[in-house]
């Protein structure tokens, strides 16, 4: 139980950064910008695997 709801934070945590980041682009964002998030994004991930 507690397993499936983490696996559900870390799913619904990882579906807001990635409208962060369309946001973000739509919003002119630079490159540099966007590669942050993703950077911080996966790191994240990692931790929380």
């Amino acid at each position: 139980q507690l397993g499936a709801e983490l696996a559900k934070a870390k799913d619904e945590n990882e579906n807001l950064q990635l409208s962060l980041m369309e946001q973000e682009e739509k919003q002119g964002s630079t490159a540099a910008r966007i590669q942050a998030l993703v950077d911080r994004a996966t790191s994240a991930s990692a931790v929380g695997a």
